[in-house]
């Protein structure tokens, strides 16, 4: 894992923010902007592309322009293009997932309330337009600079599809962390999936996901949504990614709300702790009893084998696996977040040591999706 870990990080950057706490001479925020990755999209700009059948507005239906959802910061495509996208002379097929931030047609109202906020003079418009803009470069800077981590979901480029602006990313044949997660506890309740298949599942998830934040704190950025919704299982790979960077930001700036059950209401600022204290929350949801309710904390604070509600079928298991378990967790939920391990410390853990080949836990996911299916 360490070795994967490894491999799949690239040398750590110093970040505007960090720069500037260090007292760096006048300019020099600007001149390291200007080095950060994709900064030269940025400053191209958005580019035009077009869908493999007419543009025929947000809402027409057909092959080529499906919504698969949306969120706060913009709305979820499925979509594919009428050419081959390139990026850095690499061709990158047709189908992928666009994600629409900004309408340049005031009929659109994207966001919702760009539009009603703004005051209606053309300049403070244009203004509003431009601070917007701004954000997506920024979401667009934070997923680039995790190009080639595997564990996080891969941007291609910015792009304008008819009148609405955006990122495009890669799609993947997955299914969602939430979806897996409420299905998995039917699953193992029934005896569909044995309790030690179920936890090599969630070792494997939280491996995943730690591998994906060692790469943001070594890129100076932090996620700030890690939940069940931003988390999803490719199916082609057999690996858990990391999805949605529209909270991503630098250490050290305003917390991001992010989602209920799984906000760490200890930081002030935005933290990597706090990332590593969300992934907790969903390792907590896969190994819990569902009758067990989380407030929008989730879970904090230390706990025992004895107090924790696993999920009765867990019991089952030697005790020693459900105690690395909870010591596990409890590095990462402590309610002070300076005591909290970082995702690097935590891949070393005992908990997380001798994973099973990925062709079990894809089994595995398998038969929790299908578990009327024989086996073979």
């Amino acid at each position: 894992m360490q070795a994967e870990l490894r491999a799949s990080s690239g040398a750590g950057v110093l970040s505007p923010h960090v720069v500037h706490s260090m007292g760096s001479p006048p300019g020099w925020e600007a001149r390291l902007a200007a080095l950060k990755p994709g900064a030269a999209e940025v400053q191209q700009g958005f580019e035009r592309v077009d869908l493999d059948t007419a543009w025929d507005g947000p809402d027409a239906a057909g092959p080529a322009w499906q919504r698969i959802g949306g969120g706060a910061s913009g709305e979820v495509y499925a979509v594919r293009l009428a050419r081959n996208f390139m990026q850095g002379g690499e061709d990158h097929g047709r189908d992928f997932v666009f994600k629409a931030m900004l309408s340049l047609d005031p009929e659109d109202r994207l966001p919702p309330r760009l539009h009603a906020q703004a005051p209606q003079d053309g300049e403070g418009l244009r203004q509003a337009i431009a601070a917007h803009t701004d954000r997506i470069h920024q979401e667009f800077q934070v997923a680039i600079s995790l190009r080639g981590t595997s564990q996080v979901m891969q941007v291609r480029g910015l792009v304008q599809i008819g009148s609405r602006l955006g990122i495009l990313s890669e799609r993947i044949d997955g299914v969602p962390a939430g979806e897996l997660i409420g299905e998995a506890s039917y699953a193992l309740e029934d005896g569909d999936v044995a309790a030690p298949a179920h936890m090599e599942m969630a070792r494997t998830m939280i491996a995943d996901v730690l591998i994906a934040l060692a790469r943001f704190h070594d890129e100076g950025v932090v996620h700030q949504d890690i939940s069940h919704n931003n988390v999803m299982y490719d199916r082609q790979r057999g690996m858990f990614r990391l999805l949605d960077m529209g909270q991503g930001a630098e250490p050290g700036g305003p917390r991001a709300q992010g989602t209920a059950g799984y906000m760490d209401m200890h930081a002030a600022r935005a933290d990597h702790r706090s990332d590593v204290y969300a992934a907790a929350q969903l390792l907590v949801r896969l190994l819990k009893t569902p009758a067990y309710r989380l407030g929008m904390a989730g879970m904090s604070g230390s706990r025992t084998v004895e107090d924790f509600p696993f999920a009765p079928a867990l019991r089952a298991l030697v005790p020693g696996r459900l105690d690395a378990a909870v010591r596990f967790i409890n590095r990462m939920i402590g309610r002070q977040p300076d005591a909290r391990s970082t995702a690097e410390e935590l891949l070393g853990d005992p908990f997380l040591q001798e994973l099973e080949p990925r062709a079990l836990t894809r089994a595995t996911v398998e038969k929790v999706l299908n578990p009327e299916t024989p086996p073979g």
